[in-house]
């Protein structure tokens, strides 16, 4: 492996979420309640899975790849540019 090569680390943890949320939105004029909103998190443990692409050692930019489908749907991508 030398300074111009490709590298991609993989990673894979664990997440813990613990939320609750109440909202309500009022009308200030005569007070009527317009929403009411609750949520809270059903499944508080999960399991995160990623890698992060390096297109060489000397390279400024990092790109990371992330995907969450135990207790959530999601997909992460993101850049990194070291200065």
């Amino acid at each position: 492996m030398g300074m111009q090569d490709c590298y991609a680390v993989p990673y894979i943890g664990l997440t813990y979420l613990d939320s609750d949320v109440n909202v309500h939105f009022t009308q200030s004029g005569t007070g009527f309640l317009y929403s009411t909103y609750n949520a809270n998190s059903k499944d508080s443990a999960g399991i995160v899975m990623g890698f992060d692409v390096m297109p060489s050692l000397l390279s400024w930019y990092i790109l990371s790849f992330e995907l969450r489908l135990i207790n959530e749907t999601a997909f992460t991508l993101s850049g990194t540019m070291k200065f």
